[in-house]
């Protein structure tokens, strides 16, 4: 036979409260992980520029695979010149690893990798050294380079956020107090 009044503070008293407290640590846990991960840098920050010419500017051997006879597979060596334009090229470093993306087969990129080897501060003109198997190196030599990424740094979620929520407002002007009308 039920209780009565089974519903009474007197008997919500009595219940087991081990899944509201797991539950709400639970939840404060995963909010608190998601908070450090917002808040911490892990976001890389690309400079990107279409204004690109590529050259090849030699090759060599290398050995390949395992076995008795040693194989060796040609590889070209290209150099890349890309113009970030006059002070976009300030956080960008000598050895820095960059992607050189080339147009591929039904318009899909392919990403060439890239080491940046000398830097022009004044102009923004940024060399690039990157090595092509015959596959990419196809590629490189019948279509045409589209852009250079130099990842340049890390921002957190929450500053992309921001940055990308100001970009599109303009700053208003300053006015003087004797300006005013």
């Amino acid at each position: 036979m039920p209780r009565p009044f089974s519903r009474t503070l007197r008997a919500l008293d009595d219940d087991l409260r081990v899944w509201p407290l797991t539950s709400t640590l639970s939840a404060v846990v995963l909010a608190a992980l998601w908070l450090a991960w917002f808040i911490t840098p892990s976001v890389p920050v690309h400079v990107e520029t279409a204004d690109v010419t590529v050259s090849d500017f030699g090759r060599r051997l290398v050995p390949t695979g395992s076995g008795g006879g040693e194989r060796f597979e040609p590889i070209t060596l290209w150099r890349a010149e890309a113009r970030l334009g006059p002070g976009r090229g300030a956080t960008v470093q000598v050895g820095q690893p960059a992607v050189l993306w080339v147009d591929g087969v039904d318009g899909v990129p392919v990403a060439v990798a890239a080491r940046v080897t000398s830097i022009d501060g004044g102009s923004g003109a940024v060399a690039l050294a990157a090595e092509a198997d015959p596959t990419t190196d196809y590629h490189l030599r019948h279509r045409p380079a589209r852009r250079v990424w130099i990842e340049t740094g890390l921002r957190s979620p929450l500053g992309a956020a921001l940055a990308q929520a100001g970009a599109g407002v303009a700053r208003p002007p300053v006015v003087r107090a004797g300006e005013l009308r």
